[in-house]
């Protein structure tokens, strides 16, 4: 488990901890030939990370959304497959949280599920 931080032009959003699962997808160019035949051009693959935290507090919840909707890739930095912390752009798509209670004295959203797709396409 690895504290995922999300830097915005406000302020490093440091998530709570979670299991998380980075993947990737296949990029490609698809164009049907006239016989058919379908021919693809792979370009690369591009970073996945999907996420369910357990809860995420209000106020990191409410500054990220407020980032997500300025349309920009935002700096993540995430433990990656290999072991090594790294640092990319990824685009976030807006959050689904479920239930909004406390916990303790802290407001928080529970069962929030990310996902992350990077900029680049290696």
């Amino acid at each position: 488990m690895f504290n995922l931080k999300i830097i915005t032009d406000e302020r490093k959003i440091v998530l709570p901890r979670c299991f998380y699962t980075v993947s990737g997808e296949k990029v490609a160019k698809e164009v049907q030939m006239a016989s058919g035949k379908i021919v693809q051009d792979i370009i690369g693959n591009r970073k996945i990370i999907t996420g369910t935290w357990p809860y995420i507090p209000a106020e990191d919840l409410k500054d990220l959304i407020t980032a997500i909707r300025t349309g920009k890739f935002l700096e993540v930095e995430y433990l990656d497959v290999d072991n090594v912390v790294k640092r990319e752009n990824f685009k976030i798509e807006h959050p689904s949280p479920s239930v909004f209670k406390y916990k303790g004295e802290t407001a928080v959203w529970t069962d929030v599920t990310l996902k992350m797709s990077a900029q680049e396409v290696e």
